[in-house]
């Protein structure tokens, strides 16, 4: 779960390495900012760990025996469930290739080894803050959404009382109607009387 405190943002985060030096330093550069880090030494692990548990963000290696970091990304990425969790590709590679590559999977940043703590932090931070952003949007969206629905019921349950009275306003109209035209016949007829009277 992210939590912000405005100075420090920290989340879960799952770590994909098969190297456990790889390991073992992301996971002294971000534990002490709050951050709580899952561990998986597979792409394959990963996508079980993620059949029952959310993380804020993966760390992805790129360079895994079996099932590598682009494998991976793709299966997570086509997955319903899990396919909004940001993921930061971890690589050796500084080919530009293999990094556009991971971009066009649905990777949202990368770090080169070897690691540079400040620049993890930054990253990490930058992609809890917006998906921290995001959440928060989709929250308004689905507020207006249900605003927007509700304006909408209220409309019509307006337009519906708003038919009856006029329906009902239509009939006293024809009521009076009949009755200023039955009042208008019998002056007509009290006129006659009178004028027979006075002769």
């Amino acid at each position: 779960m992210i939590k912000d405190t405005g100075d420090q943002i920290s989340g879960d985060i799952l770590i994909v390495d098969d190297t456990p030096a790889n390991i073992g330093v992301l996971h002294k550069t971000l534990e002490p900012h709050g951050h709580k880090i899952f561990i998986s030494s597979s792409g394959i692990g990963a996508l079980n760990f993620l059949e029952n548990n959310s993380p804020d963000l993966i760390l992805l290696d790129i360079m895994m025996p079996g099932m590598d970091g682009f494998e991976t990304c793709e299966k997570i990425k086509d997955n319903e469930k899990t396919k909004n969790i940001p993921i930061i590709f971890i690589t050796a590679v500084s080919e530009t290739d293999s990094i556009v590559k991971g971009f066009q999977l649905g990777a949202l940043d990368y770090i080169t080894k070897p690691f540079r703590q400040e620049e993890v932090v930054a990253r990490v931070g930058t992609q809890l803050r917006l998906k921290k952003a995001m959440m928060e949007l989709r929250g308004v969206n689905a507020m207006l959404e249900g605003m927007a629905y509700e304006s909408s019921t209220s409309y019509s349950q307006l337009s519906d009382e708003l038919h009856v009275k006029i329906q009902s306003a239509i009939k006293i109209e024809e009521k009076l109607k009949l009755y200023v035209g039955h009042l208008e016949s019998k002056i007509t007829e009290l006129g006659e009387s009178l004028e027979r009277f006075n002769r």
